[in-house]
């Protein structure tokens, strides 16, 4: 009986130990939190200092801008590093280079200069001459093409003959053309050279002069025009007619121009 009476004394002991226990653990667990709390707290206060510094620092840098003067937009900043100086080797050859530049311009110039002078001389060295060119007219009495003279102001530098049949060439002006005029002389017809030989004109035309679209009437008449115009000429008593530089005996339309034309060969 007597050890059953001490059990039971002994309980109210261990629950005072367990109480005891739990308030020092909910002390130190306590104390753990607040030092968190604290520290957290300590941290913040830290960050909030130095965000409020930042922005103090910008705003002065905002306040110093604006008191700058503004730089117009067409200002341009361009920083000289101090170069070494040059050498004496390196100074020469810039000169070099600009006295070639300056030889090339007076060159150019020259250039120019005497393409004027030669445009002058050959505008004052120009003759001018009347001479007769020979077209062609429709005569109903006739019935067919006569040929019909006109005088003509010939402008020239060098051979009055080639000059003035590449103006027959060209056609008859308006004036004539109102009198009825006309050539036919083909368009694609191109004369290449022209030399003068004891008496006969010898003209080199090109291949198309030997096809005409009028067949061989229309290429006998202009055989005639070029005859009697360059017949003109005190030095020419014929014309030998060269085909790219050879003489053709005959055309495909069967016309034999191998031999020199004087105007009785019409």
């Amino acid at each position: 009986m007597a050890k059953k009476s001490k059990r039971k004394n002994n309980t109210p002991v261990l629950a005072i130990v367990a109480i005891i226990l739990v308030i020092v653990l909910i002390l130190v667990f306590n104390k753990d939190f607040v030092n968190n709390a604290k520290s957290k707290f300590k941290d913040g206060i830290d960050i909030a200092k130095k965000t409020e510094a930042k922005r103090e620092e910008a705003n002065t840098e905002n306040i110093a801008t604006k008191d700058k003067p503004k730089k117009e937009k067409n200002d341009i900043v361009i920083e000289f590093k101090d170069k070494p100086e040059k050498t004496k080797k390196e100074k020469e050859a810039e000169k070099e280079v600009v006295i070639d530049i300056e030889e090339k311009k007076d060159v150019k110039s020259s250039v120019v200069e005497n393409k004027k002078n030669d445009a002058i001389r050959k505008s004052l060295n120009t003759t001018k001459t009347r001479k007769k060119l020979y077209f062609i007219k429709y005569n109903d009495s006739d019935q067919g093409y006569v040929l019909q003279a006109v005088n003509r102001t010939i402008t020239y530098q060098d051979s009055i003959l080639t000059q003035t049949l590449s103006i027959l060439m060209y056609g008859p002006n308006g004036s004539e053309i109102n009198s009825e005029l006309a050539t036919l002389i083909q368009p694609q017809t191109k004369l290449l050279s022209v030399s003068v030989k004891d008496g006969v004109a010898y003209l080199n035309f090109n291949e198309d002069f030997m096809y005409h679209e009028f067949g061989q009437e229309g290429f006998i008449t202009q055989l005639k025009q070029f005859v009697f115009t360059a017949t003109e000429f005190a030095t020419v008593d014929s014309v030998q007619f060269l085909i790219e530089g050879k003489k053709v005996d005959y055309t495909p339309e069967s016309v034999e121009i191998g031999k020199p034309f004087t105007r009785n060969s019409f």
